[in-house]
Parts: structure tokens; C-alpha cells; sequence
């Protein structure tokens, strides 16, 4: 998550965190919606945005949607989601599918 704490680093871009808080707080899936900050990308993938700005982070719900779990960001460069954006969810959908994400026991 190096982007995000490049992107946090100016004090403008601040408002973008105190929105995703808000959202946890408050339960991502009441900001889910094709207008909403909180949208479906494909294969299980969401991407949380602020109007603010064109930075997206992008995760997905663990046990049904108790958690989200945030796993990459980017700048978007337009609205539509360049070659290497795309493989970024793609990466994201298949650490979802196979659960490299979780801690394994040793």
C-alpha cells in the first residue's frame, strides 16, 4: 500500500482516508451502488473512491461482507481503467479466489 502512503502525504488528499474510515465505520456495503464510492469491478473485486480525486483503492469481502480487505491502489489516469489497472484487479480477483491472502499456520 505505498501508493496510499504517498497519496495521504499531502494534506488535501487527507479527506480521501476520513471517507474510507467512514465507510468502515459505518459498513462498506451501505456505500455500494454503480453511483456510489464503493463499486463492483468484476470476479468478487470492489474499488473504493472519492469524489475528490481519482485514486482508487481496491479489495475484496471476507465472510459475506463482515470485512473488507483492501489489497492494492492506483491512480486512475481517466474514467476508463488502463491495461495495467485491469491486471492489478485481475491480480486482486485471483488472491481472493485461491485465499493467498489469509495468514497460513506454520
Amino acid at each position: 500500500m505505498e501508493v496510499l502512503k504517498d497519496f495521504v502525504r499531502q494534506p488535501s488528499r487527507m479527506l480521501f482516508l476520513k471517507k474510507l474510515k467512514h465507510y468502515a465505520e459505518n459498513g462498506f456495503d451501505r456505500f455500494e451502488g454503480r453511483s456510489s464510492p464503493i463499486r463492483h469491478e468484476w470476479d468478487g473485486v470492489w474499488r473504493v473512491a472519492h469524489s475528490a480525486s481519482l485514486f482508487r483503492v481496491i479489495g475484496f469481502y471476507d465472510k459475506g461482507k463482515e470485512s473488507f480487505i483492501a489489497m492494492d491502489s492506483f491512480w486512475k489516469r481517466g474514467q476508463s481503467l488502463s491495461k495495467p489497472q485491469r491486471a492489478q484487479i485481475d491480480k486482486v480477483a485471483e488472491i481472493k479466489a485461491t485465499s493467498n491472502w489469509r495468514k497460513r499456520k506454520t
